[in-house]
């Protein structure tokens, strides 16, 4: 179903590497949203009665150059992940 959207796309004059691009972007973005998601969930944690079991600094304040880090690392893994398929995806004619 996926397929028939993209050559859609491509049938009504989107080029192969604007179709590449936004299968990217959308890769990148959902894989940065996922972290951001387990950034307030830990930002959650440190606020209640888990972090008094855990002998380390959950606070979110205190660990900026690691967040930042896992975010570049999130979206590099977007990026590698999401290559292949658009590259694969946006190859086919358009039907």
């Amino acid at each position: 179903m996926r397929v028939r959207g993209l050559t859609t796309r491509k049938i009504l004059g989107s080029s192969s590497a604007t179709v590449r691009n936004r299968l990217l972007a959308e890769s990148i973005v959902l894989s940065v949203s996922a972290f951001m998601i387990s950034v307030i969930v830990l930002h959650l944690c440190g606020r209640s009665g888990i972090a008094d079991l855990l002998d380390a600094d959950m606070s979110v304040e205190g660990n900026i150059q690691i967040i930042a880090a896992g975010c570049v690392i999130a979206m590099a893994a977007g990026a590698v992940s999401g290559l292949y398929p658009a590259l694969y995806i946006s190859s086919f004619p358009p039907a």
